[in-house]
Order: C-alpha cells, then structure tokens, then sequence
C-alpha cells in the first residue's frame, strides 16, 4: 500500500491591516508618509541609543519629526536644492535617521555610504555622484572627507554628528555639527516652511530618492538609482506584512539595528518599522556588543545577514559538544520534537501529547537559545546572503523561524521571501505581491515590478543591459519556480566553475552543504579549469577544541593543530560524508586546506554586505591552492 502524499498547507492571504488600507491609497513618498505615521504614532517610542546613563534612551515620533523638520530648513538655508545629492558615511544611529528623513523631506537625494569603505573608495562616490553635501559620524570618518576636500568639487557642506570632532576650516566648504544644524533650523523653520512644503508636494512617487552604490565583489560599485515607491513597495509587502500578526496582536514592535543602514535590506526595514508598524529601533553599539544589546532590549524582530546566524549555531553547537553523552541525547530529542512541532503548526496539528513534549523541550533546551536573541523575538529576517537549509531547520526547530528572503539592492531589495508560518527549506520564499518573476531558458531569474530600480546613475549601457526592454531585470542568479511561487535558487550565472573535463559547479549550494557540519565555520570551494573541486575551510575552532582531547591533541590553542594528521584525517572524513548524498561525486572537494583565520572586510576579502570576493581570496591564498592541485 502505497504511502499518502504528504499534505502541503494551502496559502491563505489574511485580510490587510487598516496601514496597509491607508499605504495604498496614499501617494507612497517617503517622508509624506512619515509625516502622516509621526502624527499617528506622536508619543511613542521611535529610536534609542545608549545614553551617558548606561542604558538606551529613546525620543519618541513627535520629537523625530520636529528634529527631521528643523534638518530640513537648514538644509535649505544652506543652498540644498531638490534632487541634490547628500552622502551619509556614519555608522547606525538615530542621527543617521534623521539626515535620510531630513535630505527626503526637502526632495533631496541621498547617498548611503558604508563606513568601513577606504577614503579612496569614498572618494569614488562622493565624485561618481556629484555630492553636495555629506553627513559624517565621528573623528574617523571626517578625517575621511576632509582628506578629500580639494577632490570632490562639488562639495559645500559637511554636518557632523559627534560634537566632539575636531573640524578644520575651508574656504569653499562649511562644517557644522548636528546639533547645530537643528538648532540653525529651527529658528529658520518659519521662514522657510512654505519652501519645504512646496518641495514636499512636488515629490512624486517615481523620484529617485537615493542612490546605493553596490559594494560589488570586482570592479567599481555601480549606483543603483531607487525611488519613493521603490522601497515602500518593499517596506509594505516585503517587511511589513511579516510581522502584520504582530501589530494585530496589540504587541509593540521592537528591533535593534546593527546590519549597516548603508544595506539595502536595513534601510527598507527601517522605513517599515517607522512608517507602518510605529516601532520603536533601538541601535547597536557595536557587532562586538549584539548579544548583550540584544538582551538589554528584548527585541520582537531581528534582521541579519546569514553570517550572524551561522555564529550563533557554530557557538550552540560548540557548547554542546563539551556536554555529557546523556545532555547531547537530550538535545537531539528537543531537536527532533521541535521539528516535529513546527511542521505540526504549519498545518494545525498540533496535538496535546506534542504540545507537551514541545513545552519540556523548550524548557531543557530551547529557552536558553532563544535568550542570545533577547528571548522576546517573534521574527527572524534574513537576506543578502543565501542561508544555509541546516540553519533554517535548526532555528524553526528551537522556535525561532528564520524567514529568509531573496533579492538584489537593484530590486529595492526583496524579490521573494518565505513567512514565519510558511517556510518552506530550501527555497528563498514566496514572490512577493505585485511582483513577476519568471525563468529564462538557461535558467537566469528576471523579476518585475514597483520594486525594480529606474537604472544605474550615469551608465545608461549597464542599466540597457540589466533591464531589457520589456522591464525584465536580469538578475545573474539562476534558479527555479515550483507551483506555489516558491523560489529555489540554483547558483551564481557569472560565478559558475568551468572544470577542465567540462563539468559544471555553482560554488553556493556546495558551500552551504559543507557548511552544515559543526567542524566547518566557512567554505570556499576552487576549481575553475582545474580537474577537481577543491576548498578553503575555516574551521569552526569551538567545535575544534572541544574535541582536541579526544583526538590526543596537545594544548588549548586549535589553531597549532591545523597541521596535524588527526586533524586533517577528521577533515577528509568530515568533508566525505556530509557530502555524500547531498553532492555529485564531482562536487565534493578532494582536497582541502585549513586557514587559521576568517575573511574580513578589512582586508578586503569580504565586501560591506560580507559577501566573500573570491577573486581576491583565490588571488591570496593562490599558493595554497596551488599545493593542493600541484603537490602530490
């Protein structure tokens, strides 16, 4: 008798929320519309930083807006006119907020900056896009501009946020801090009202109002032009609609901000804590301080790149392996019962007896995972990086689904994304509402719609080239479309290896596979016109060291076992099995060499968004590589 198919939970679009009613019939520019939400959401709380007492303050939406008002009267008392373009290189803040509302507001055009990029690389942009104006954190980031000032020529104005930093005076351009910069606009904003309305009511919904430069993992960045309803496209359909339950609830949404906001995928979440879910973000002091930040504010919604969860599960997994036969066993149980349990959700199943078992389990196991978030998160984003299937399962096992979603800055940035109750493993989600996708003949995804950038800033022959003449963006990323819209992504079209017997490999999916092993902290495979796969591997050094003892290694220090036979024996069988089943015979490396450190941005080896270069990595580790391929 042949078994019954299994039952897949039918998709049901739940009726819109009274902001989503109000977003569609409203006109979709930015700081209208923040306006409108400022006026909703008056004594909230909107955005906090630690303050001198040691714990994060916050100010609420009516004093944001009278500060984003007061920026904006300043910015025209001092010559910005409409469709100027203002950089912001400054790491997250509430005062990086207001500069983005305050540019907006009076039709400005603005120009996120990444601050860990060089002053060669600022220079690039602030030249490339004719920068007027540019809004600095701190003494680091000034010396940057001020090293450029004689390089850009359209440069008049520079504001500040530390009060601290010391400035240095110019003929052509004025510094100001931001605290300044207010107060000056306040006292202008009476005379300046009727201008800043005018400019308001002028903005149109298909004005570009920034341009994000992609970090690119070669060559120079490109500027991707995006417009009001470009991101509030996105910042309704693609973020706003997860957390719809939430605000439905009557809870309060809550996020602390630590991905760059010079991100795509940030910014548009930002724009939808602020403008439709009247949240409040709080902002990181550091990547370094996340866990403990995380705690301090018991945030409802964490969104991150793939790497922060990959830290987390390398950290829970290295824990685990120095605990007792029995305590691993009742891991593995809590595992397997939390699977049980989500998948019992998505189709309102749950029985009693689970449910029971589900409460033990989080009880023994769970809770303590859920506390490294705050223990109050009720959505995980993810996106700018595929996640890796084993991540995916582990989080929605331990009761912290992770909704992962697909897309490009050039697509503002959401394209697809699965949903905390609908995940489907393996697939980067559901295409969004209102947006086409479909998939070319060699398997390339194109995607249309309100979120599609207009084109790159003063390169009309690449936007001609990514956008065809039908709308269809090309995204260089291939993939495939199942019945339910959910979306599979199958590899990188430019970074595909080329074997030298002619067989084919997309480095991605190999990668994550290798990934899922608690010995494995990244993987970088090699091969393009090479007879085998081979691969960079840094290991997970907690994992490493918990079980040094048991191998007879010597010392507390994994990084000097790297080279010791029981360690790459451990490796070669590690890499073998987790392969097999999973990967063709071709795809699973056989060689392999152990770095003693990750790829960082600093040495560029990763970009802003940290994506690894591999032309770089291959480049600096080309003698390894060769080892692997040369030596016998």
């Amino acid at each position: 008798m042949s078994a019954m198919p299994e039952e897949k939970p039918k998709f049901v679009r739940r009726p819109p929320t009274e902001i989503e009613v109000w977003y569609q019939k409203s006109s979709k520019v930015i700081p209208r519309l923040f306006r409108d939400a400022a006026k909703r959401y008056k004594h909230r709380d909107a955005l906090g930083a630690k303050g001198a007492s040691g714990h994060y303050e916050y100010f609420t939406y009516e004093e944001l807006d009278r500060r984003v008002q007061a920026l904006g009267a300043f910015l025209v008392d001092n010559g910005i006119a409409r469709q100027d373009h203002l950089g912001i290189l400054a790491e997250n803040s509430p005062e990086w907020t207001v500069a983005d509302l305050g540019s907006m507001t009076v039709g400005a055009v603005v120009v996120p900056i990444y601050p860990t990029l060089t002053a060669i690389q600022v220079k690039y942009i602030l030249v490339h896009c004719d920068a007027k104006a540019v809004f600095c954190s701190n003494q680091e980031q000034y010396d940057k501009v001020h090293s450029l000032f004689d390089q850009v020529p359209t440069l008049q104005l520079v504001v500040v946020f530390d009060p601290a930093v010391v400035t240095s005076e110019h003929e052509r351009i004025k510094t100001f801090t931001i605290g300044h910069a207010i107060e000056g606009g306040r006292e202008k904003l009476t005379t300046h009202r009727a201008e800043i309305e005018q400019r308001l009511e002028a903005i149109d919904c298909n004005d570009v109002c920034s341009i994000i430069y992609t970090s690119g993992t070669t060559g120079n960045p490109k500027g991707v032009m995006l417009t009001h309803l470009n991101f509030l496209s996105n910042a309704n359909d693609g973020i706003h609609s997860q957390i719809a339950d939430l605000i439905r609830e009557g809870r309060s949404v809550r996020e602390v901000s630590f991905l760059p906001l010079a991100h795509c995928f940030e910014r548009v979440t930002y724009y939808a804590l602020i403008i439709f879910a009247g949240g409040a973000i709080a902002y990181a002091e550091s990547i370094d301080l996340l866990v403990k930040n995380l705690q301090e504010v018991r945030p409802t919604t964490v969104v991150s790149v793939p790497r922060v969860y990959e830290k987390v599960y390398a950290r829970v997994m290295g824990e685990v392996a120095k605990k007792s036969p029995m305590a691993k066993k009742v891991f593995a149980w809590a595992i397997r019962v939390g699977r049980a349990h989500y998948e019992a959700k998505k189709v309102k199943r749950v029985g009693w007896v689970l449910s029971l078992l589900h409460m033990v389990a989080t009880r023994l196991v769970f809770k303590d995972i859920q506390d490294k978030f705050g223990g109050n998160v009720f959505s995980l984003l993810s996106g700018g990086a595929p996640l890796g299937r084993h991540l995916a399962e582990f989080f929605c096992s331990v009761g912290l689904p992770i909704s992962e979603g697909y897309g490009l800055t050039e697509t503002s940035p959401i394209i697809t994304t699965n949903r905390p109750t609908r995940i489907e493993f393996g697939t980067v989600g559901q295409v969004l509402r209102g947006v086409d996708v479909k998939i070319a003949e060699d398997g390339e995804i194109f995607a249309r719609g309100p979120n599609i950038m207009k084109g790159y800033y003063k390169d009309p022959e690449a936007t001609a080239a990514t956008i065809d003449a039908d709308g269809w963006l090309h995204t260089g990323d291939l993939g495939s479309l199942d019945d339910q819209n959910f979306l599979r992504i199958t590899g990188r079209k430019k970074e595909i290896i080329v074997m030298s017997n002619g067989k084919n490999v997309a480095p991605d999916p190999v990668e994550r596979v290798l990934m899922e092993s608690g010995l494995v902290e990244r993987a970088l495979i090699v091969g393009d016109n090479k007879p085998f796969i081979a691969a960079l591997i840094i290991p997970n050094f907690d994992s490493l060291k918990a079980i040094g003892p048991s191998l007879g290694l010597e010392g507390d220090d994994p990084k000097k076992w790297l080279a010791d036979p029981k360690v790459l024996a451990l490796y070669e069988k590690e890499l073998a099995s987790i392969g097999e089943g999973r990967l063709a015979k071709f795809e699973i490396p056989k060689k392999f060499a152990l770095l003693s450190r990750d790829f960082t941005i600093e040495d560029n080896e990763l970009t802003p968004t940290l994506k690894v270069k591999r032309r770089i990595v291959s480049q600096r580790y080309a003698a390894k590589i060769d080892k692997m391929y040369y030596e016998k």
